[in-house]
């Protein structure tokens, strides 16, 4: 990540650690952190310093207490537990997906993570996991990165509408963590209807609304309330020549000409008479 980059991450991540903004070390306190935090990729490979195994089931990661309890106060907890004394201590994380796990501690010592190399994933999917994993272990700063990764990888197009399902399905099996990821999922499904609320449905689309009852309803909702917002951009207009009530979306210009569906002719607007109420 380039130094730029990499401290603005940092800065990110930091100001989650605070109460408030005014605690934050200042812009030049942070710029001369810079060599340090540099220097934090390097420190991962190096398995000498390290003093903590994170344990997953495709192997052991060695990681540094210090930079996990920065990050994580749920982490911290476990690096201070009654191991502390051992030379070696470790956690056992096989129950989370390695692959996230993985990323998770790539992030505290980048700011940042990448999609897997070595295995095909749902890069939506995989960013709502790691949206999951940096909930359930406090790592604030994780967890927003991995919603702005997600929002940009929601597929749009026909083809991506089993794995929209899929992202909906999991964010949904987590719905109270992640809320307000489900809430931007429904926004999304109206406004993309190839993958999403369409006349007809996807197969996929209709499974996990089956499965999710506060999807359906929260879907139903956010429909009720477009219906009703575009109900009172509805204007009402009596022809001025035939008397036939025409509708339009807003007010009209006045100088502004609009056709008459019964006698096909045009009007300005302010020869219009409003019966709107």
């Amino acid at each position: 990540m380039a130094v730029n980059a990499l401290f603005k991450a940092a800065r990110h991540a930091i100001l989650h650690t605070m109460d408030t903004e005014a605690q934050l070390p200042t812009t030049t306190c942070l710029e001369g952190a810079i060599p340090v935090l540099s220097g934090l990729p390097a420190l991962l490979a190096n398995f000498t310093l390290s003093d903590f195994t994170i344990k997953t089931t495709t192997g052991s990661l060695a990681v540094h207490r210090v930079l996990l309890s920065l990050h994580s106060s749920v982490l911290a907890k476990a690096c201070d537990g009654d191991f502390r004394e051992t030379p070696q201590a470790s956690i056992d994380l096989v129950h989370e997906p390695a692959a996230c796990v993985k990323a998770m501690v790539h992030y505290m010592y980048h700011f940042d993570y990448d999609l897997p190399e070595d295995e095909e994933v749902n890069a939506s999917v995989f960013h709502v996991g790691m949206a999951l994993i940096g909930d359930k272990y406090d790592v604030a700063a994780l967890k927003d990165a991995a919603s702005i990764k997600f929002k940009a990888s929601l597929p749009t197009t026909a083809d991506g509408a089993d794995a929209f399902a899929e992202t909906l399905d999991l964010a949904y099996d987590n719905a109270v963590a992640l809320r307000d990821l489900c809430k931007y999922l429904v926004t999304f499904a109206l406004d993309n209807s190839e993958v999403g609320v369409s006349a007809q449905f996807h197969p996929a689309l209709k499974k996990v609304m089956q499965k999710h009852p506060d999807l359906a309803m929260n879907v139903t909702e956010a429909m009720y309330t477009r219906m009703k917002e575009n109900e009172a951009q509805y204007r009402k207009y009596d022809c001025p020549h035939c008397d036939r009530a025409e509708v339009f979306i807003g007010d009209l210009q006045a100088h502004t000409y609009y056709k008459c569906r019964g006698c096909e002719c045009r009007y300005s607007g302010q020869m219009w008479r409003s019966t709107s109420k």
